[in-house]
């Protein structure tokens, strides 16, 4: 039997209204934090820029923050997933007659491709402590990377996540 899900009242995992607004404020969480560790990222590019050194304590300093600011933006894709799946679920309760399953478990946001193809997205960044060059031979020169600027340059793919905040 379909579970009367339009009440105002009782669960608001029932309720798909309340799940979308849920999902928008976890968007928006996920896109500021994204954005700032990626502002981090051109940050510490810029001073390299600069002729600072890659141990330079400012340098290692927004290092650090862009590895909280990844932490806390994949937390945020984490719960946007999660309640994804759940307004899925009531969704399909509703219109199709599914049984209702609120709980929504870990594993069940790890299943989702989705997922995981956010993770490939946001999580890879240039730890506190860690530089490297990457090299190779370009029309005959020799052409040198640092990590800092290739880090920067993959952290700048984090703003995808404004897409969901924009539409």
């Amino acid at each position: 039997s379909l579970i009367f899900l339009s009440s105002a009242e009782g669960d608001w995992r029932k309720n798909r209204d309340a799940i979308d607004g849920k999902i928008s404020k976890w968007a928006d969480r996920a896109a500021v934090l994204g954005c700032t560790g990626a502002f981090c990222a051109v940050a510490q590019n810029e001073l390299l820029f600069m002729n600072e050194q890659p141990s330079n304590a400012t340098v290692d300093t927004l290092k650090l923050a862009n590895l909280v600011l990844t932490g806390l933006s994949a937390i945020c894709i984490f719960q946007l997933c999660k309640l994804t799946v759940l307004f899925h679920r009531v969704s399909m309760h509703m219109t199709r007659g599914w049984p209702l399953d609120l709980d929504v478990h870990v594993i069940n946001v790890l299943k989702e491709t989705s997922f995981l193809w956010e993770m490939v997205l946001v999580l890879p960044h240039v730890p506190p402590g860690v530089t490297f060059e990457l090299g190779g031979s370009n029309m005959g020169n020799f052409v040198l990377y640092r990590g800092e600027m290739v880090g920067c340059l993959y952290n700048t793919l984090r703003s995808y996540l404004l897409w969901r905040v924009i539409k």
